[in-house]
């Protein structure tokens, strides 16, 4: 027995000792061309990035309400949470990369009223601005998509709509509700500025490309399953209807995927407890790979 406890506490010493922080840099900025402003950003780089010259997995992670990059370094504190599953070889050292939605109110979408095409400017300038400045691995199986809330939702469009582009999607208490008919959407959209002097046919083409249950239903099984889904939703969440008809949706259609319902609600807490899981799943895609 003293053999036992002596061995646990040098293997919990030696991992104190060899614990390393990444580093962290917020609200970093870029230009964009096609939304006319100046974008930002907020970027975890792993513990041994300053001192090697290897290139690392990365996953973009999208935040929810305002989609401020701020709030998974102060509620969340994902750099911390990082640090941990990466010196105890739970997950792999990977980049991570927390846009900020900027100042619209579409967030991470493109608005349908024009002059905020977000997601057009994520793929062509974005992505391959982050991928030239930092030491990223090549080729989707090394690349990854995340969010919570609204930002979940954005994850899943952009993996819906470039399947080759991220291995696996993680969408945390995904912003979806069984009321995201056409009929609300339209009438939603109506009602914003400008929404009233949109046609029948573009109203319809927006919900047909942004819909996440039209999209699940309309989209193959071979398609669907591009993509590696991780969904996690608390069963004290306004969300837990939607996101558990998203996991019937796949199921019926038999793709893969994981789908967890923990104790919670909409919480900080629950999205820091779930970033672990997070950080796992993306790493057993890739060993998987």
């Amino acid at each position: 027995m003293k053999r036992i406890i002596l061995s646990l506490i040098l293997t919990i010493a030696t991992i104190a000792v060899n614990a390393q922080s990444g580093t962290v840099h917020e609200l970093l900025s870029y230009k964009s061309e096609i939304l006319k402003a100046e974008c930002h950003y907020s970027i975890y780089l792993p513990p041994d990035y300053e001192s090697s010259t290897r290139s690392y997995p990365i996953l973009y992670f999208f935040a929810g309400g305002e989609g401020s990059s701020i709030s998974f370094i102060q509620h969340l504190k994902l750099n911390f949470i990082a640090d941990h599953s990466i010196n105890t070889g739970a997950s792999l050292p990977m980049i991570i990369v927390m846009p900020d939605a900027g100042n619209s109110d579409s967030g991470f979408m493109n608005d349908i009223r024009g002059g905020w095409n977000y997601e057009e400017q994520f793929f062509e300038e974005f992505i391959p601005f982050i991928e030239k400045k930092y030491r990223v691995r090549e080729g989707s199986p090394f690349r990854s998509i995340a969010g919570f809330s609204a930002g979940a939702e954005a994850a899943f469009l952009y993996a819906i709509h470039q399947p080759d582009v991220f291995y696996s999607a993680s969408l945390l208490a995904m912003g979806v509700s069984p009321d995201d008919t056409y009929e609300n959407t339209k009438k939603w959209i109506r009602e914003i500025e400008g929404g009233d002097k949109l046609s029948e046919s573009v109203i319809r083409t927006f919900y047909e490309t942004h819909d996440v249950f039209h999209l699940l239903k309309t989209k193959t099984k071979e398609e669907l399953e591009q993509t590696r889904w991780y969904i996690d939703c608390g069963d004290d969440d306004f969300l837990s209807e939607g996101n558990a008809l998203v996991h019937i949706a796949l199921s019926k259609k038999e793709v893969a995927h994981e789908y967890r319902v923990r104790d919670g609600g909409h919480l900080w807490e629950y999205f820091r407890a779930s970033i672990p899981e997070v950080l796992k799943f993306v790493s057993k895609c890739i060993d998987e790979y």
